[in-house]
Parts: structure tokens; C-alpha cells; sequence
């Protein structure tokens, strides 16, 4: 035949039904899901198996017990049972579900994938599937195509990186660090075993770091403190003092930050090992190993806290 120059007749036939000839033995149950075989081409009730694809809806009850029968399988929408293992949800709509056994469907693909076909309603405990997609039988796959061609060898190719302080590589570095902020790059077809600075002669430094920003402007002044004060005194101590080794001197503050006690004996420090301590606003001087209260003796003191 010869190339159209005017329109054709091509005429159109509507084929729902496809006849299959059934496996030696097999028995097609009517409502059933169809597959063909692509090895074989032979039709049987569809299964999780291997070389298989589903071809429709079985169309009759065939008993091939004695072979050479027929059947037909029919493409289309079709209701089968949902799986109760791997159900299909709303979220498999429109999407291909797979063969759990000839009557029901499931969204795991399982051991062989057996499409039964496209997801298009779920109705209770039932699925419908419209099998239109899988009314072909796909082919074997092709042979590997022959090897392409070696492609060109490629160019050796070895990168070099420097470091300086300013733009001339002045302070020449092959280690980074934070004062040398200009960095130039070179690039060699050979190996340069140990990069010098006339390497870099041709190459462009360029700042890679910045410089230290300004100062931030001053933050706002913070709430004030509460009024602190430094009282101090002097105290004389008393025989009941010395009696008692232990003696409270009451400061006028409300709690005690830090302070200073000098213990004098006939002008002279005898401080040395007399316990101290504060509490609230009262220091205490009490008894020490070396030291005791002597009636006489001047306690000097001064106190930082809060009033």
C-alpha cells in the first residue's frame, strides 16, 4: 500500500470481551478475576504468582478439567472483595491495586505484583477496580543494548589553595587562619609537590574574610540597685563578754555583704584565730583556739550590705 493522500475508512469495533484458551485443568468460576499468562497465554483464575496479568472478569463457569475449552474475559469496572490483610483505603484511589486471589483485592504488591488494575470506589467490604489498564498483555522484556563506546580520557586536574593578608599575598600561608582574610586559588595539570609562593604569582587574591564589625551602640542603663552603705564602729568588750566568749554587734544593717573585724588588745592586734561570722545584720565574735574575750579588749569593725 501507498502513503494516504485523502482520508480512510477506518472503522471501529468495540471489543469488551477478549477469549482466552484455558490452562490444561483449570477451572474458571464466572465473576471471578481473569489472568492470562504471559508465557503460556493461556487464561486461569488469577492468583499471586508469577508471570501473570490480569486480563478481566471470567464471563462463565468453564470446567477445562479435560482441556481445550475457552473463555471469555471481560474489561471494565468491576466489584471483588477488599483484602482483610492489606485493605485498600481512600488513600489508594486512583492508584493500581494488586491480586490477593481471584476474588479479592489488595494494596500490597506481595511476592509477584499482579496488577489487577485501577482503584476507583471503595463500598463497605467491597473494592471496584477498573481493570481497562491490563487488558494488554505486556511483552518480554528487550535485550540489553551493545556497550557504548569508551569515552575520552579525562584531563588530570589538582587544585591549590593559599592565604594572605592583603591583596599582594603579602604573609603567604597554605594553613587558613582569621588574619588572613585574602585567598587565591591555582589550578596545574601536573602534581606541585610543595606549593611555594611563586606558584601564586599569577593568581587572584580575593577577601573571603570580613572585617571586625563596629562596636554595637551602648545598651540601655539597667534599673538601679538598691542603697547599699558601709557602716563601722567600734565596741568595747565587757565582763559579762568576757564571761560569755561570745559577743553580737549589731551594725544597723539589714543583711551583711562583707566585712572587716580588728580585735586590739593595749593597742595591739590580737585578732588572730577569733571566730567571726555574720547573720543578718549582726556580726559575731566568739572564742578562738589562741584567742578569748578579755574585758578591755576594742572590737573595730566595718560592714557592706543593704540597710
Amino acid at each position: 500500500m501507498t502513503q494516504l493522500s485523502t482520508n480512510f475508512d477506518a472503522r471501529e469495533r468495540e471489543v469488551s470481551c477478549r477469549r482466552f484458551p484455558i490452562k490444561n485443568g483449570e477451572i474458571m468460576y464466572a465473576g471471578g478475576i481473569g489472568a492470562v499468562n504471559i508465557t503460556t497465554g493461556e487464561a486461569e483464575m488469577a492468583s499471586d504468582a508469577a508471570n501473570l496479568i490480569v486480563g478481566g472478569r471470567v464471563e462463565s463457569y468453564v470446567d477445562n478439567s479435560n482441556d481445550g475449552l475457552c473463555v471469555d474475559l471481560k474489561v471494565g469496572c468491576f466489584r471483588w472483595n477488599n483484602s482483610g490483610t492489606h485493605a485498600c483505603t481512600s488513600a489508594h484511589l486512583n492508584k493500581r491495586v494488586y491480586v490477593e486471589d481471584d476474588n479479592t483485592i489488595s494494596s500490597d504488591p506481595g511476592s509477584h505484583a499482579v496488577i489487577a488494575g485501577v482503584l476507583v470506589e471503595i463500598e463497605g467490604d467491597y473494592v471496584w477496580v477498573d481493570t481497562t489498564p491490563n487488558a494488554y498483555v505486556a511483552g518480554a522484556d528487550g535485550a540489553d543494548g551493545a556497550d557504548g563506546a569508551d569515552g575520552a580520557d579525562g584531563a588530570s586536574a589538582f587544585v591549590y589553595i593559599a592565604y594572605a593578608s592583603d591583596n599582594s599575598g603579602t604573609g603567604w600561608s597554605l594553613t587558613p587562619s582569621d588574619s588572613l582574610k585574602y585567598r587565591a586559588e591555582i589550578q596545574s595539570a601536573v602534581e606541585i609537590p610543595s606549593p611555594a609562593a611563586g606558584d601564586f604569582a599569577a593568581a587572584t587574591w580575593v577577601k573571603y574574610l570580613g572585617d571586625a564589625g563596629a562596636d554595637g551602640a551602648d545598651g540601655a542603663d539597667g534599673a538601679d540597685g538598691d542603697d547599699g552603705s558601709v557602716p563601722g564602729g567600734s565596741y568595747t568588750v565587757q565582763e559579762a563578754d568576757d564571761t560569755a566568749g561570745t559577743k553580737d554587734i549589731v551594725t544597723g544593717l539589714s543583711s551583711i555583704t562583707s566585712f572587716e573585724v580588728q580585735i586590739r588588745r593595749a593597742g595591739v592586734d590580737v585578732t588572730g584565730d577569733a571566730v567571726l561570722s555574720a547573720t543578718g545584720g549582726t556580726i559575731t565574735v566568739a572564742d578562738g583556739s589562741t584567742y578569748a574575750l578579755t574585758a578591755g579588749d576594742v572590737i573595730a569593725w566595718l560592714a557592706a550590705g543593704t540597710v
